[in-house]
């Protein structure tokens, strides 16, 4: 998917009538995709900012006539200033192809203000219900985990959604700590991001005046461990219709993505982007020139074997599966899976030393 294709594309979203429509297109974008063989070019880092983009356009229109469904049944305008918040890996500007919907609404509240504030919180419910169904009809299917704007705990008012922040991180059970490490990767896709950055500044804020809190962040951080032996070799799922395959999002990305996470934020670095945070910590000098280029080089590698994962459609969404088959892939490609696998295998051994205060290797 060439540059000019995007603009093409992306200009018939923002023109889109219905979601119907942005669904059409959303195909549009994922067979282009697929046609080419991109993933293995230099241009691969690039090709995931334009599907990026391209999430965003769709999603941001999704939005608009979420707005204009509500107005048509009775609800008006939008009675405060809102965002809509991406997690995971929409927050983070990494989705693939294939992208579910992790993601979240706040708005601001003023206590003084004229309307009335069941009558506000009623509208942003609505209004949630609508994003929801339309992106499900342009083919994102609701995240397993409920982090949808649809459930409460990720509908608030900005200083709700402060002190639940704050709550998260005074009491740091496992569940508390998973939470709080979703909000850190928040994106507002929609909206001025103010209130988004507010979120993360009180997870930044907190951290930095009690950094006690690291070792629960930590330990959550190493839970997905990356899946390569003692001895180099790659650790592949056993049993199953899967059996002979590896787990590239939860034995390779995740992995990095949690370890780099951690670092930015122990370091208040704003971004929430992998490669942008990786640059921060080279700029700051927490990191040397030469490990912010093997873990650029490695995280790249893994986005691209990422985006060949196999996908199935149900229902007109998609839904993309975690494991890589290794069976036709050439043993140039398996070799270099392994060599960046070592790399994030030491990013985690790093981050382990530098939380537990014994430095970098």
């Amino acid at each position: 998917m060439g540059v000019s294709s995007f603009e093409s594309l992306g200009e018939r979203i923002e023109r889109a009538p219905d979601c119907e429509s942005l669904g059409r297109l959303r195909r549009t974008m994922w067979e282009e995709g697929r046609q080419r063989s991109f993933f293995f070019s230099r241009d691969a880092v690039e090709e995931v900012a334009l599907i990026n983009d391209m999430h965003d356009r769709i999603i941001r229109r999704a939005v608009a006539l979420a707005e204009q469904r509500a107005a048509a049944e009775g609800g008006g305008a939008p009675p405060a200033a809102y965002e809509l918040l991406l997690f995971g890996s929409g927050g983070r500007r990494e989705q693939t192809l294939w992208s579910d919907q992790d993601n979240g609404l706040v708005f601001h509240y003023a206590a003084d203000a004229d309307q009335d504030r069941q009558d506000m919180t009623g509208y942003f419910r609505r209004l949630s219900e609508c994003v929801v169904e339309g992106l499900q009809a342009a083919g994102y299917p609701p995240c397993d985990g409920k982090v949808i704007c649809t459930n409460r705990q990720w509908r608030k008012n900005e200083e709700e959604f402060r002190q639940m922040v704050r709550r998260w991180m005074a009491e740091p059970s496992w569940e508390n700590i998973r939470y709080l490490l979703i909000a850190a990767d928040c994106r507002a896709v929609t909206g001025t991001g103010a209130m988004c950055g507010q979120i993360r500044f009180e997870i930044d804020d907190y951290i930095a005046r009690n950094p006690e809190v690291l070792p629960y962040l930590l330990k959550n951080t190493l839970r997905h461990k990356v899946i390569v032996g003692l001895f180099g070799q790659l650790l592949k799922e056993q049993y199953g219709e899967e059996a002979g395959g590896v787990d590239i999002k939860y034995g390779a990305y995740i992995p990095m993505v949690n370890a780099i996470r951690l670092l930015s934020l122990e370091e208040r670095i704003p971004h929430t982007n992998t490669l942008e945070r990786i640059r921060a910590l080279e700029a700051n000098g927490t990191i040397t020139s030469r490990t912010a280029e093997n873990w650029r080089d490695a995280f790249a590698t893994i986005l691209k074997f990422r985006n060949m994962l196999s996908f199935k459609e149900e229902n007109g969404m998609f839904y993309n599966k975690n494991i890589l088959r290794l069976d036709h892939l050439p043993r140039e490609h398996i070799q270099e899976l392994k060599e960046c696998l070592k790399i994030g295998k030491e990013l985690q051994r790093a981050v382990r030393q530098r939380v537990g205060r014994a430095g970098w290797e």
